[in-house]
């Protein structure tokens, strides 16, 4: 159950706006930074751009959807004060949630598989969050979200009252980054990218920014990344060891996202995105902007000086300490030595030399 309960979103203010003041929590979410990389692909004459999500206050992209949605379900779908909702997460929507329900005195449930990072199952439980642990994968597909949603569905099925937000078909999801992330990352750059890439889980950002695409009409071009061992857009199911990238279930959301061109990567280019943006530029992103840092790294090959490529970064590396960023765990889990760190690092660099532009992806 919660532990942290407030009787009211608002607060005991008058309301009245101070200059360079924001309004609570929620006040901190979004207008998220536009970070342009000088370092990153020192081979590639384009601009390259990273919206750096990790600014918002629970830590990733995440915290637009958890405030649309749960400002939606209060709205709209009868959840009050004292209510309960309960979302399947690998993380980050997890902590999101947490935060949101603590705010708005709501008990989150959130159900989680052993693939959810500690420390982030430690900033749920510092919510408020009753934590649900799924210990067996799907018995057919052998995934870990299909075991999640039953566990869903098992619980609803107890608690008629409890609320479902289901960020895999909730279209408040895209709704919150074509109002949010899109309009946004549209404004920072001033004219619209060449080229945007981002990863591919729900499929909410990359449907928000389809959304916006599609409605202004501009000629920017949506990169979808997913990771090898996802199906989301129709490759084969097989292991994948970071969270927060890819699927073992087709989204709901994944039909509207329509990406121009999807780029596979693997677990080895997840580490070395990470660690290329980590040694080039200071900046300690996930797996998922590991993974879209190696797909940009061979659409830069190919830009020119007035083009333009931006990354969103989902969330930052803290979470991924004791796994992305570790030398031991690495080596143990994908056989990665230091020098071998060290050699995927220096491939990606080099693949983003114009020298090396090839062939982009498989069209989805």
């Amino acid at each position: 159950m919660g532990k942290h309960r407030a009787s009211e979103v608002g607060g005991d203010n008058d309301g009245t706006a101070l200059p360079g003041v924001v309004s609570g929590m929620r006040g901190l979410i979004g207008n998220t930074p536009l970070i342009r990389l000088d370092r990153l692909f020192q081979g590639s004459p384009a601009q390259v751009l990273v919206k750096w999500e990790r600014m918002n206050p629970a830590g990733s992209a995440k915290d637009r959807v958890a405030d649309a949605m749960m400002t939606a379900a209060m709205a709209h779908s009868g959840l009050r004060t004292g209510g309960h909702v309960i979302e399947s997460t690998s993380g980050n929507l997890g902590v999101a949630l947490a935060q949101q329900c603590c705010l708005r005195g709501v008990t989150f449930h959130a159900v989680v598989d052993p693939r959810t990072n500690p420390r982030q199952v430690d900033l749920m439980r510092a919510y408020g969050a009753d934590v649900m642990r799924v210990t067996e994968p799907d018995p057919v597909s052998g995934e870990w979200l299909p075991a999640r949603i039953a566990a869903v569905s098992a619980a609803l099925a107890a608690h008629p009252g409890w609320h479902w937000p289901n960020q895999y078909a909730n279209p408040v999801n895209p709704a919150a980054h074509c109002a949010g992330t899109a309009a946004e990352l549209w404004a920072q750059a001033g004219s619209p990218p060449d080229v945007v890439v981002v990863a591919a889980s729900s499929c909410g950002t990359l449907s928000g920014l389809r959304d916006y695409i599609d409605s202004r009409q501009v000629p920017t071009r949506l990169v979808a990344v997913d990771t090898r061992g996802s199906i989301i857009f129709g490759a084969s199911s097989g292991p994948r060891r970071f969270p927060g990238i890819g699927a073992g279930v087709i989204p709901t959301l994944a039909g509207r996202a329509r990406p121009d061109d999807v780029v596979m990567v693997s677990d080895e280019d997840c580490v070395a995105g990470a660690q290329l943006m980590l040694r080039r530029e200071a900046l300690l992103c996930g797996a998922s902007g590991g993974a879209v840092v190696a797909a940009a790294a061979r659409i830069a090959a190919g830009l020119a000086a007035d083009q333009t490529v931006a990354m969103l970064a989902h969330d930052g590396g803290e979470a991924y300490l004791d796994t992305l960023y570790n030398p031991d765990w690495l080596e143990r889990e994908l056989g990665l030595s230091p020098a071998g760190v060290d050699e995927i690092v220096g491939a990606l660099a080099r693949r983003a030399e114009p020298a090396a532009a090839g062939a982009l992806a498989q069209p989805a």
